[in-house]
């Protein structure tokens, strides 16, 4: 009788793991705001303001989580997760310093804790060459078994990304692809670093920040480009090509070497502007032309 009453109180998700990546998949694309946090906290700066933080702080992150960052329908389905007794864990490509604040700002906007842990780029390929693709469950599952999550199993776990490929093996069954979630925002990287900062850190400071804004017109005038044509492409079919295009920017956008930032900067910002502006003049006159065709 009492192992029945066991079973009976015990929640179908006791025994579920459930693992979120964290960009474009739990939330939208952050890439502006971790520009300035690198900015500010990755430079060996010879100055900074007396009392002002380095990096975008989870306060700073908020705001953006609450205009429509977090994915919609994440928080519910967060409330479901927990209601059936799921362990929910993150694991992200991204540093582990910036995930935590990110990851701390989502239970902040959601109101209760729910990440059982945080598993960042150190536990990817990148700190484990041979794992067969970027993330890897077996690994995951391991970690937790030892901190005395015993009943952790790749076959008790359920990934949710926008990368199909993310992982490799028997890990791969267990993968949701979910649609990728693009929201973005601009953020000012300029806000602390400004001239007059900059006219007091020695010069090998200001050549890593003039590196690094270079890409900064470039890329918004892209986005800019992207989010005017949407509307109007929709109807010239153009949207597929559109999105790929949008891609391609995004990946030359993180190359940090210098023959990816010159391919960025002279090859893929004009050729994507360039088809952007065609294809929204070109959904313009169809637009035209048809309102002609119902007038006569």
């Amino acid at each position: 009788a009492m192992e029945h009453e066991e079973k009976k109180d015990a929640r179908m998700g006791d025994r579920l793991l459930v693992v979120f990546d964290m960009d474009r998949t739990m939330v939208g694309d952050l890439v502006s705001l971790s520009d300035r946090d690198n900015i500010e906290t990755n430079i060996e700066w010879t100055w900074w303001p007396e009392g002002q933080h380095y990096g975008l702080s989870v306060e700073e992150i908020k705001p953006y989580l609450k205009r429509g960052m977090v994915r919609p329908g994440l928080i519910k389905f967060v409330e479901y997760l927990q209601e059936i007794g799921a362990t929910i864990v993150v694991y992200t490509h991204s540093e582990q310093r910036w995930a935590s604040k990110v990851t701390q700002g989502i239970e902040e906007i959601a109101g209760f804790k729910f990440i059982h842990r945080l598993f960042s780029r150190q536990d990817c390929r990148d700190g484990h060459p041979t794992f067969p693709a970027r993330k890897s469950l077996q690994y995951i599952t391991e970690e937790l078994r030892k901190e005395g999550l015993d009943w952790a199993t790749v076959e008790r776990a359920v990934m949710f990304d926008d990368d199909g490929n993310v992982l490799g093996g028997g890990d791969q069954m267990r993968l949701v692809r979910v649609p990728t979630y693009d929201y973005w925002e601009p953020c000012q990287w300029n806000e602390v670093v400004t001239p007059e900062l900059l006219e007091k850190n020695d010069e090998d400071c200001r050549e890593v920040v003039r590196q690094r804004s270079a890409r900064q017109p470039c890329f918004c005038l892209c986005l800019s480009w992207h989010r005017l044509g949407r509307v109007s492409l929709r109807r010239g079919g153009w949207l597929p090509v559109v999105s790929g295009l949008r891609r391609a920017v995004g990946c030359a956008v993180r190359q940090s070497a210098p023959r990816g930032e010159l391919v960025f900067r002279f090859v893929v910002c004009p050729v994507v502007t360039g088809l952007l502006l065609a294809a929204s003049l070109s959904g313009a006159w169809r637009n035209r032309h048809t309102e002609s065709q119902t007038r006569s």
